[in-house]
């Protein structure tokens, strides 16, 4: 990973973690632990691996599934669904050592599209409110200003977004990995998520005060 990658990286998870917690942060719901199965990286699965005292293959072969994703040469690493560590009482049981699909959710983006995307619309209770108000925001400060051309490039953009979801939902697909959730995701440029932040913090800090 580059430095500039590391830092976009640290930049997006402190600004979307910001913006959660300034509406409550997470309800401890677990709504986003029973639909979903979350990617896992390499680092990731050593890290809990360790931590339930199991080796990495060990801890591959009992929990893990690797779904190749169609059209690339990319293969997701997978818990299995529902997630095994989640004990149905609203506890995860890996909380401390959790993969950063997981930490991060319902956010997460994309350093080639400098996109920043809030998946959990329709399922995690804070998502949902989040997703309202950018949306009536948008609407009221930002869609007078766009221009033709600036539509047209942001359409491109979300063309190419719903593209690779639909890939990554083929693939799973066939994998025979459900999602037994419907869902809805909004995805926007990290300038305007920046603004939207601004935004409620300054809303935030008035009713305070």
């Amino acid at each position: 990973m580059t430095s500039e990658r590391k830092v976009y990286n640290t930049q997006m998870r402190n600004l979307t973690k910001a913006l959660f917690e300034l509406y409550g942060g997470c309800q401890r719901c677990g709504n986003c632990c029973r639909p979903f199965s979350p990617t896992v990286f390499p680092n990731e699965t050593i890290r809990v691996a360790k931590s339930l005292n199991l080796t990495r293959e060990e801890f591959e072969k009992k929990y893990l599934k690797r779904v190749p994703i169609k059209e690339t040469n990319v293969v997701q690493t997978i818990i299995v669904t529902p997630c095994p560590f989640f004990d149905g009482k609203k506890i995860c049981s890996i909380y401390d050592v959790k993969p950063n699909c997981c930490t991060n959710f319902p956010f997460q983006w994309s350093y080639e599209f400098e996109l920043i995307r809030m998946d959990g619309v329709l399922v995690c209770p804070v998502a949902t409110i989040i997703a309202k108000e950018i949306k009536e925001w948008h609407n009221l400060y930002i869609a007078p200003k766009i221009s033709e051309r600036q539509k047209a490039i942001g359409e491109s953009i979300q063309k190419k977004v719903d593209k690779i979801g639909e890939i990554m939902r083929d693939s799973r697909a066939e994998q025979n990995v459900t999602q037994t959730a419907k869902d809805e995701y909004l995805a926007m440029h990290p300038i305007l998520f920046f603004e939207f932040f601004n935004y409620k913090a300054k809303k935030v800090n008035n009713v305070r005060n």
